[in-house]
């Protein structure tokens, strides 16, 4: 017995397995809103990381190819 599921269906199950909430970024996204380097934002979430203030999540993601995947996005907890 085999289970037909279409793209469409495997696109919303991964927005539903997303822990991410809605103010999580991930790096590009803080780069592009910040007019940062996409190098300077991830060294600031390296010094973010030691502290213990970045938390991490997983978000849903279509690569330019239509690939489907999850990828990191961050919250900064307050100091």
């Amino acid at each position: 017995m085999s289970i037909a599921i279409t793209q469409a269906e495997l696109v919303e199950a991964l927005i539903r397995a997303s822990t991410a909430p809605e103010d999580a970024k991930t790096a590009q996204q803080m780069a592009t809103e910040s007019g940062m380097a996409l190098w300077q934002v991830q060294k600031a979430l390296r010094a973010l990381h030691a502290q213990g203030r970045l938390q991490a999540h997983r978000v849903p993601f279509i690569g330019i190819d239509g690939r489907h995947g999850m990828i990191p996005a961050y919250t900064i907890r307050p100091a």
